[in-house]
């Protein structure tokens, strides 16, 4: 197995969960301190001057291709996934490359292919606006209902990690958003260019409400496994990667929903999907073909993600049988997932800050303190851990500013949870 993006908590999960199976696993990424490359399970690693590009990432892989004994490529971020389906067939000559063809990716990514394929197959999605120029979006500000989120269209190779901008106004519209392009398209190479952003409703009572259904499908579409988790602590508002987890029963009719738009749209492998309830039905917000920040949850409720991935990739179906089942057997739905590290120093900013903005995500973590797995933390496999909160105090300092501001921001979702019955 050759797995990339060592910095990412689903990269670790992966190498972990593998590397507990027997599969040799080998991390490839840039020269430096990083979780999975510090993890024991990490047979080798494979240094490539460059992630930040196409060509620098695609160099990568070359340089040690004569190296590779068909390794599989399981795709960590939606940059890889996007890199393998686009050069499978050079790329299948020395690894074996376990991703959908690139037009599948392709509509998975891009928010408005994916919006026709939830249409297809009766799964409702936010209202989004998909604007070609300057000039569209002028024509739709004055029409909109605020509050809206200026979004990226497709996450690829992107110079900046930002979510989304919430605009509150219609006279606020146009100018937010040739900033956000001039903030997406600076240092692009023109490699992946990214297509003008989206504007999309934003449900301001579901900002860290978010439920994922997560799990596995096979390249037949005829073998899954699905489990659910809700978003309860992110990283950065208005939108952010996900900081803590709970799992949840699965709503109902998102399990048969989810399987139909994997098999309309050919999605197979691991994958994450994203829904926020809005105007009395759920609606898909993402789509993740590949690892995701919570992994480890699901891995710790019975589901060895990365292994069934893994063994599909190699075609021993038998196996992926016997894994599937006895998965099924071994399911704990009550479990629940945090970045501890990260999420002490957010929590404790917030606090001192403005202390109602974190009193839901200290009494969430303290109510559920026997009951946590860990973003990085392994009794058995320490080293990450010390990895991860190097990096996370470097990116601290770096932001530092832009946290003491949000740390001031009331917190959207503290008393509008979803209702219990949708979550039963």
């Amino acid at each position: 197995m050759l797995l990339a993006c060592p910095t990412t908590a689903g990269t670790l999960a992966a190498v972990r969960t593998l590397g507990r199976a027997g599969v040799p696993v080998v991390v490839g990424g840039e020269r430096r301190l990083s979780a999975a490359r510090l993890s024991r399970f990490t047979r080798a690693y494979w240094t490539f001057q460059g992630t930040g590009s196409e060509a620098h990432f695609l160099a990568g892989l070359r340089s040690f291709a004569t190296q590779a004994s068909k390794h599989v490529l399981l795709p960590a971020s939606d940059d890889t996934v996007w890199l393998f389906a686009k050069h499978a067939e050079e790329l299948g000559r020395h690894y074996t490359v376990y991703v959908p063809r690139l037009d599948v990716v392709d509509a998975l990514l891009d928010k408005q292919q994916l919006g026709e394929a939830c249409n297809a197959v009766g799964l409702s999605t936010l209202p989004s606006w998909f604007p070609e120029s300057f000039a569209d979006v002028a024509r739709l500000a004055p029409q909109l209902d605020y509050p809206v989120l200026i979004k990226p269209r497709r996450h690829l190779f992107r110079t900046r990690r930002e979510k989304g901008v919430v605009v509150g106004a219609a006279r606020d519209l146009e100018r937010a958003f040739e900033a956000f392009v001039r903030r997406e398209r600076s240092g692009d190479e023109g490699l992946t260019r990214q297509p003008m952003p989206m504007i999309q409703a934003f449900v301001e009572t579901a900002v860290e409400n978010v439920v994922s259904v997560t799990g596995f499908i096979d390249r037949s579409g005829t073998r899954a496994i699905m489990g659910a988790n809700r978003k309860v602590l992110q990283r950065s508002r208005p939108a952010g990667v996900g900081l803590a987890f709970e799992s949840i029963a699965l709503p109902e009719g998102l399990g048969e929903s989810t399987q139909r738009l994997c098999r309309h749209s050919g999605a197979f492998g691991i994958f994450e999907i994203e829904f926020v309830w809005h105007d009395g039905a759920w609606r898909v917000i993402d789509f993740n073909p590949r690892f995701y920040q919570e992994m480890r949850l699901d891995i710790a409720r019975g589901i060895p993600l990365p292994l069934l991935a893994y063994l599909d990739a190699c075609g021993n179906l038998d196996e992926l049988d016997r894994v599937l089942a006895k998965a099924r057997g071994e399911h704990r739905p009550d479990l629940g997932f945090t970045d501890m590290f990260t999420t002490t120093l957010m929590t404790t900013l917030r606090a001192i800050a403005n202390f109602p903005a974190a009193r839901a995500a200290i009494a969430w973590h303290w109510r559920r303190r026997g009951r946590l797995v860990d973003a990085t933390f392994d009794l058995f496999d320490p080293l990450p851990f010390f990895a991860h909160a190097l990096c996370e105090l470097r990116l601290g300092l770096e932001q530092f500013p832009r946290l003491v501001g949000e740390a001031r921001l009331p917190r959207a979702g503290d008393e509008a949870r979803l209702p219990r019955e949708q979550l039963e």
